[in-house]
């Protein structure tokens, strides 16, 4: 006796719809996985734009208050802070109640980064006059004419940020 039910049914996917789906993720994954990857570019930019701002912001304080403002860096404790021409670290002027003082150290956003390497004529602090040119110090008015470097590294990953000399313009470079 034969069963004449009819033809079965067999559920699945098509060879050309799991083909699709593989060609689909293979083409997500070489976009997202490099994504993923390192991140320590995006960490040394940061750090980088955030010491250009500060030298700015130092810079600007000097030429409006009529007084030498200087940034000193700290690369043992991987930190910067601003100082006015007594001495006195300035305040945030985010938050006036603290000192402006940069600490990679304790920034878990920027981690790993490190400052390197600061110089500026063989010192690890760029001080600014009162039209914002770079001078030797706050007890100087002997402008620097070397171009002042400050090294920050994440990773594999530097950048340097550039003083010039004379004209205190300051810029990234790779």
């Amino acid at each position: 006796m034969m069963n004449q039910t009819g033809p079965t049914k067999v559920r699945g996917f098509t060879l050309a719809e799991v083909l699709t789906v593989v060609v689909i993720l293979a083409i997500a994954a070489t976009i997202v996985i490099p994504m993923m990857g390192d991140t320590n570019d995006m960490k040394a930019a940061s750090a980088s734009r955030q010491i250009v701002s500060t030298l700015l912001y130092a810079q600007t304080l000097a030429i409006a208050s009529q007084q030498k403002h200087q940034v000193v860096f700290d690369t043992a404790n991987n930190r910067y802070e601003i100082r006015d021409e007594s001495g006195n670290t300035v305040a945030d002027p985010v938050n006036p109640s603290q000192p402006y003082r940069i600490n990679y150290a304790n920034h878990p956003q920027l981690q790993p980064v490190a400052i390197a390497d600061a110089d500026f004529g063989g010192t690890n602090t760029v001080c600014f006059d009162t039209i914002g040119r770079m001078v030797e110090g706050v007890a100087s008015d002997t402008l620097l004419m070397s171009q002042g470097t400050i090294s920050i590294q994440a990773g594999s990953e530097a950048m340097n940020v550039l003083v010039e000399p004379v004209s205190g313009r300051i810029h990234i470079a790779e």
